[in-house]
């Protein structure tokens, strides 16, 4: 008889791929509604312009913004640089605060909406049986990591992404395809700014903000977005809105 093999397989496990969402009202809205988020109150809306006299028409207050850009060099080698100045200067973050890492590929979509969404309970209310209540429950308490490795194995959530992912406007890409935009969201809690990038190792705490103010001061944030980058065209807003 031979001996048991002693071989311990160090290799990473290959990381989970899901398809992107669109960036996309509606698909948001229904996507919400399907994870058993009351969207009756809110609604997401896009964010046509910039400009002071068109974010006039976004009705008020917000309760997150969503941001879809084009990732390249200066937005890595920025966040670098951002990430090394918060970890050696610290900063404040609301320890109720909902933040998971985004650990699924082209999942940032999800992940944005779960951010936007999952810490804005009140004024939204999640149906106790649903998807989303049910991932709120299991996180508590738990570390952004724990909490990715919780949305990793749901397979629920893991579906009811998937049918999204083929609705919108544009063509789902194949699963192996690389894909460069990136979704990000921000909320105010505590009054405070919060950048949530589940591909940042932790929120970014952009200064004080009211709920009132939400919109506004996203927006100056998303500025610099712009201007790291202001050849490249694809950045789409949403904002969460009251109907």
């Amino acid at each position: 008889m031979s001996a048991p093999s002693t071989h311990v397989d160090n290799e990473p496990k290959e990381r989970i791929r899901w398809l992107p969402l669109e960036s996309n009202p509606d698909v948001m809205n229904n996507y919400a509604s399907k994870i058993g988020v009351d969207m009756a109150s809110h609604s997401f809306v896009d964010v046509w312009s910039l400009d002071h006299e068109v974010l006039a028409f976004v009705p008020q207050p917000v309760l997150a913004v969503i941001l879809l850009f084009p990732t390249s060099d200066n937005y890595h080698n920025f966040t670098r640089s951002q990430i090394a100045s918060i970890q050696a200067a610290g900063q404040t973050v609301d320890p109720l605060l909902y933040f998971a890492r985004q650990t699924i590929a082209n999942a940032c979509g999800t992940f944005g909406m779960l951010h936007a969404l999952t810490n804005n309970t009140p004024p939204l209310t999640l149906k106790p049986d649903g998807i989303l209540a049910r991932i709120v429950r299991e996180s508590e308490g738990k570390t952004p990591d724990e909490r990715a490795a919780i949305l990793e194995v749901s397979n629920d959530l893991a579906g009811i992404h998937d049918g999204f992912a083929h609705q919108g406007q544009t063509q789902a890409p194949s699963l192996d395809e690389d894909i460069t935009p990136h979704f990000i969201s921000f909320i105010s809690k505590s009054g405070h700014l919060y950048e949530m990038d589940g591909a940042k190792p932790f929120p970014i705490n952009h200064g004080p903000c009211t709920q009132d103010e939400l919109l506004a001061k996203s927006i100056e944030v998303v500025r610099g977005f712009i201007q790291r980058d202001p050849d490249m065209l694809q950045f789409t807003l949403i904002a969460l809105a009251p109907n």
